[in-house]
């Protein structure tokens, strides 16, 4: 009761998407083992464009400072659920935002195994960018928020 909008920044999909087999999920469980495997992971699968020093430091030191079951939940079990049916009861606007070149979560992945599911989700592609909106697209973000949020007010 009472919400007017859900906005969704680089979402899991409802339906696993093909691709999330399990080697993919025994892989990416080890993605944030060790400096160098959240180094490889941001450079090579998560970012689309150069973080500064001091941000890219930040996520490292973020991202190995989680306990080991909260680092291996997602890839290990939550990546792998179906959501479909709880994703048809949301009733409320939805506004994805998609990083152009999102390798973990791509905008393809999201049209075949989110929206279809979603019953009142819009999708929007935030061009140049990877997975990590917020951080390589700010101000992009910022500007699908208060485009939601006036939209949603009406």
């Amino acid at each position: 009761a009472g919400l007017l909008g859900v906005v969704l920044l680089a979402p899991a999909p409802a339906l696993p998407a093909a691709a999330v087999t399990e080697q993919y999920r025994q892989d990416l469980s080890h993605a944030y083992d060790s400096p160098e495997s959240v180094g490889h992971a941001l450079d090579h699968v998560l970012t689309a464009v150069a973080m500064p020093q001091p941000v890219r430091d930040a996520v490292v030191r973020d991202s190995l400072a989680t306990s080991g079951d909260a680092r291996t939940e997602w890839p290990l079990r939550g990546i792998a659920q179906d959501i479909t049916e709880e994703a048809r009861r949301i009733e409320t606007p939805v506004a994805v935002l998609a990083g152009e070149h999102d390798k973990v979560e791509p905008p393809t992945v999201l049209r075949a195994c989110l929206l279809p599911y979603v019953p009142h989700a819009t999708m929007t592609t935030v061009p140049g960018v990877g997975h990590l909106l917020p951080l390589e697209a700010p101000e992009a973000v910022a500007t699908a928020l208060g485009d939601f949020l006036t939209t949603v007010r009406g």
